[in-house]
C-alpha cells in the first residue's frame, strides 16, 4: 500500500487527515482549541465556560472562561470553590456531573465541608490501600497517604450517592441546564463573539452580570431566595 503524501500548504483537500491541538492552530485566534463534548462527536474550535450556580435560586455566583483542555473542569472548579466560599456562608451540598469525579477534586470538596453528590463509574466501595512494608522515602510516603485519602473520598461519595436526597439534588441540576440554554439563546454564548481568552473572560462575566440583574428584578417582584446549594456546570 502506497502511503498518502502529506498535504502541502494551501491544499484544500483535508480527506483522511487527523486534526489535533498538537499539530494545528487557528491563525486568527491562537488561544482557541479543538474540543469535542463526547465520543463520536465532531471537534470544534472552542473555549470552556465554567459557572458556579446556587441551585434553588438559580443565581450564578462565579464564572470563568478557560482554554478547552481535559483538566480544565476540575482545576477551575477547585479555584471557584475557594473563591465563592469566601463570599457566602458555608454551603452543604455540591452537585455536578461525571466530569468532576476526579480524585483531587473530590478530596478537596470534602475538605471544604461539602457533600459532593457526583456520580462515579463504580458504585461499589473500593478497599482502602495498605502496604506490608513501611517506607522511609518521603515522596513515597506522601504518595501512599494521597492514595488512601483518594480512596476514602471516593467511598464517602459512594455512601452519599446511596442516600435518598441524592435523587432530589440531581433533579435540581436541571435548573442549571435551563440556565445554559438561556445563556446560549439570549446572551450569545452559543458561540464566541470575540477572539483571545481575555476577551472571552469579558463575555462570560457580562453574561453573569446580566443574569444577576435579571435575578434581582425577579427577587424584588417575587421575594425568592436560595439556600446555598452549589452546582458546577460548563458550556461551550
Amino acid at each position: 500500500m502506497i502511503p498518502t503524501p502529506p498535504r502541502q500548504g494551501g491544499d484544500p483537500n483535508f480527506h483522511n487527515e487527523r486534526f489535533s491541538n498538537a499539530t494545528h492552530r487557528s491563525k486568527t485566534d491562537p488561544d482557541v482549541r479543538l474540543y469535542r463534548k463526547g465520543k463520536g462527536k465532531e471537534a470544534h474550535l472552542s473555549y470552556l465556560g465554567h459557572y458556579v450556580v446556587d441551585v434553588p435560586s438559580g443565581v450564578i455566583l462565579a464564572a470563568e472562561a478557560t482554554l478547552a483542555t481535559g483538566d480544565a473542569e476540575t482545576r477551575v472548579g477547585r479555584r471557584l470553590l475557594a473563591q465563592v466560599q469566601q463570599q457566602l456562608p458555608q454551603p452543604r451540598k455540591l452537585a455536578a456531573d461525571k466530569g468532576y469525579a476526579e480524585k483531587n477534586f473530590l478530596k478537596e470538596a470534602i475538605e471544604f465541608g461539602l457533600d459532593p453528590h457526583i456520580p462515579l463509574q463504580r458504585e461499589e466501595e473500593e478497599p482502602i490501600p495498605t502496604w506490608k512494608r513501611c517506607t522511609f522515602c518521603l515522596d513515597r510516603f506522601r504518595q501512599r497517604k494521597l492514595r488512601v485519602q483518594w480512596a476514602k473520598a471516593r467511598n464517602d461519595v459512594r455512601q452519599l450517592n446511596r442516600q435518598p436526597v441524592t435523587a432530589y439534588v440531581r433533579h435540581l441540576r436541571k435548573r442549571v441546564e435551563h440556565l445554559c440554554v438561556e445563556a446560549k439563546e439570549w446572551h450569545g454564548l452559543d458561540r464566541a463573539r470575540v477572539r483571545r481568552l481575555w476577551r472571552m473572560q469579558i463575555q462570560i462575566r457580562m453574561t453573569e452580570d446580566l443574569h444577576l440583574a435579571f435575578w434581582k428584578v425577579q427577587r424584588t417582584c417575587h421575594g425568592t431566595a436560595g439556600d446555598n446549594q452549589w452546582l458546577f456546570k460548563y458550556g461551550i
